[in-house]
Order: C-alpha cells, then structure tokens, then sequence
C-alpha cells in the first residue's frame, strides 16, 4: 500500500488533478453512482529490487501502479490523464511518509469508452521503486 499512497498524495496536492476531479480518487475501483470526472488507483504488483549492501537494514521495492482517469467527455478525459501524467512522472524523495527513489511513467493504455453509461476512460501506469523498511 506504500506505493499507492504516494501516488495518491501526489494527485492530490496536485492542483491541475483536483481542479478536474476534486477529491475524487478512489482505491480498487469507481464507487457507484460517483460522479466525473474522478479517478482510480490500482497495485498492479510489486517486485523485490537488489540492494547494492546487504546490510542497508531496508528492502527496495518496485511497483506498478495504475491510475485510471474516468470522464463524462474525450476531452475531459484527456485533459485529466495529462494533469495525473504531470503530477506523478519523475517524483522522488518522501511523499506522504513513503521513502521514494523514483516514481517513472511506464505506459499508457487505449481510449476506452463505455456508451452505455456515457464514461471515456483511460489509465496510465507507473513504477514507483521506493524503500520498504
């Protein structure tokens, strides 16, 4: 859960995230009847990282995280997924208490859309390698 905290307190310090989905960022999935835009934050895995001294007395750890930007418009979809892109890709140091080395955009996933329920979505992952002490 370290690295989803991180990357949920940088969305949410970040002005660009909360002018668009004010404090609607949830774990896991969408709450029903939620309104948008709003977001998403999903462990995808985390993986055990070498350390460079055995002795260091802490683990380096390395996670995936999605974060998935949900829309009423393509347009409003887009513009979110930028502010999420912009408020995570290249932090480090300590966010909300976790010991980040380094937090990397790995990919972007397809538009997606829902008709039935009027939703544009898209999610964009990103590798938070931090310490695990």
């Amino acid at each position: 859960m370290r690295a989803e905290k991180a990357i949920r307190s940088l969305l949410m310090g970040a002005g660009a995230v909360t002018a668009l989905a004010s404090d609607r960022c949830y774990p896991g999935q969408l709450p029903q009847g939620c309104a948008l835009p709003a977001l998403v934050v999903e462990h995808i895995s985390t993986v055990p990282r070498p350390t460079l001294d055995a002795q260091a007395g802490f683990g380096l750890m390395q996670a995936r995280i999605q974060v998935t930007g949900l829309a009423a418009t393509y347009v409003q979809q887009k513009t979110l997924l930028d502010a999420v892109i912009t408020a995570c890709n290249y932090q480090r140091g300590v966010i909300a208490g976790v010991r980040v080395a380094s937090i990397v955009r790995e990919l972007i996933g397809p538009d997606l859309r829902d008709d039935d329920r009027s939703v544009f979505y898209q999610s964009v992952d990103f590798v938070v390698t931090y310490q695990e002490p």
